[in-house]
């Protein structure tokens, strides 16, 4: 709505319509701080008709709006965020001014209240996938994620050393894909799902490393799986540890034999020389 006294001071066109067809607040003070201006927009944003508002001291209409502080003759603020209440809104100011004369002061701002309040969950959000993510990278063992149809997620950097393979190469790919490629030697994702419980198995990797692999379902609100977390645990050099235990093993089972065989004898030895 404008002020009709406005309108027939300074000749400007009647456009309530359009003004009430702007989704952005708008509201205009005259050199006297009346509201000349308010939009439908902006008056929802108040709680207050347009009729109540229109041609009252701003101070005494809407004593909660930011315009209160501003000095007509000297707008110096640039655009930004401010609050009224409990809302949060993002507001331009600018002179108004008609045919070169400064006849009051306009403000277009909108109501940004539930935009900051979903950027805040986003920002928490984000904050919560970098924690995990650093959790996850935090850990000695591989950890490879997927979603029930085996599309890999995510995983962590002691994964790519285990396998050799960037994680670039791997994320948004299908791990029975990935297996037929002979980049991957077991899915262990669809029996994870088939059974809905943890599943364990053996795994040599396609750089030679063999692997303890054990796959553990997540599931939804419905008790369906939705994801499945794969911790994966390098033994190469635990078999290589074992090997060497049995070889050592070995050599001293034929160390010992060859000390009994050679005590053996000399005992033999001894004893033929008592005879004579």
């Amino acid at each position: 709505m404008i002020s009709q006294s406005f309108l027939n001071q300074y000749g400007v066109m009647d456009f309530d319509a359009m003004l009430n067809s702007i989704q952005n607040c708008i509201i205009a003070i005259d050199m006297d701080r009346n509201v000349v201006i308010l939009n439908r927009t902006a008056a929802i944003f108040f709680g207050v008709q347009e009729e109540d508002i229109i041609d009252k001291k701003l101070k005494d209409a809407l004593p909660q709006s930011t315009l209160n502080g501003i000095e007509i003759t000297n707008v110096t603020e640039a655009p930004g965020k401010f609050k009224i209440g409990e809302k949060i809104i993002f507001a331009n100011r600018a002179p108004l001014i008609v045919d070169g004369k400064l006849v009051g002061l306009l403000s277009v701002f909108q109501d940004i209240t539930n935009s900051e309040a979903i950027n805040a969950q986003l920002d928490s959000v984000r904050k919560n996938e970098e924690f995990l993510e650093s959790l996850i990278d935090s850990s000695y063992d591989g950890i490879y994620i997927t979603d029930k149809d085996g599309k890999t997620l995510t995983l962590n950097k002691s994964y790519e050393k285990i396998s050799g393979i960037k994680k670039e190469n791997l994320v948004g790919k299908y791990m029975n894909d990935l297996v037929n490629e002979g980049i991957l030697s077991v899915c262990v994702t669809d029996e994870v799902v088939a059974k809905k419980e943890p599943v364990t198995l053996n795994q040599t990797m396609k750089n030679g490393r063999r692997v303890f692999i054990t796959g553990s379902p997540l599931f939804d609100e419905k008790g369906n799986v939705k994801n499945v977390i794969t911790n994966v645990r390098d033994i190469t050099e635990l078999i290589n540890l074992e090997k060497q235990v049995e070889i050592y093993n070995e050599r001293m089972n034929i160390y010992q034999k060859e000390i009994l065989k050679g005590f053996d004898d000399k005992r033999s030895y001894a004893g033929v020389k008592n005879l004579k």
